[in-house]
């Protein structure tokens, strides 16, 4: 396509139909490509869309908040789109595979269920278990199951240290 040379009546037309019309339909209509129609706007300062400008206190709310809240929930709550919001937090470094990791990890951290051990119970990662033998507590760091079939609890004891222990086992 040849280059095109814009009149003062072409820019006054394109000002009043950028609003309404999409990029393709003015390309089409001015006989120029997508790419020429989105250079054209650029320079004269037509922006469809406005971005928002974040402050640091909102910045720091999506910070301490992205884990609790869903991006449906922050976006009505800043008033921007969803895709707004997974940008945002993806130029703050907060990715979403972290963000269901540390749900994780604050899901253990917060549930402090004690339990005596017993190899016919089934265990829970974060669950604090008492071992009569060993005469101490231990945490639940993994599961695991052998390729026998049995479920194996791996339990982290402050003296023994990983301790690999049975659950589940049916004892008939």
């Amino acid at each position: 396509m040849a280059t095109k040379h814009w009149t003062r009546g072409d820019e006054e037309l394109l000002r009043e139909k950028f609003k309404t019309l999409s990029n393709k339909e003015l390309a089409e209509f001015f006989g120029v490509s997508t790419i020429a129609i989105q250079r054209k706007l650029s320079r004269m300062g037509l922006i469809r869309q406005t971005q928002k400008k974040w402050t640091g206190t909102e910045e720091d709310y999506l910070r301490k908040n992205y884990v609790k809240f869903k991006d449906k929930d922050m976006a009505r709550h800043f008033d921007v789109s969803e895709i707004a919001i997974c940008r945002k937090l993806n130029r703050l470094g907060l990715k979403r595979n972290g963000r269901k990791e540390e749900i994780r990890k604050k899901t253990i951290q917060t549930r402090v269920v004690k339990k005596e051990y017993n190899i016919t119970q089934e265990y829970r990662v974060g669950d604090t278990v008492y071992h009569g033998i060993f005469g101490e507590e231990g945490k639940v760091v993994s599961k695991e199951r052998t390729e026998g079939g049995l479920h194996i609890i791996i339990v982290d004891f402050q003296d023994r240290g990983l301790v690999r222990l049975v659950e589940c086992a049916r004892l008939d």
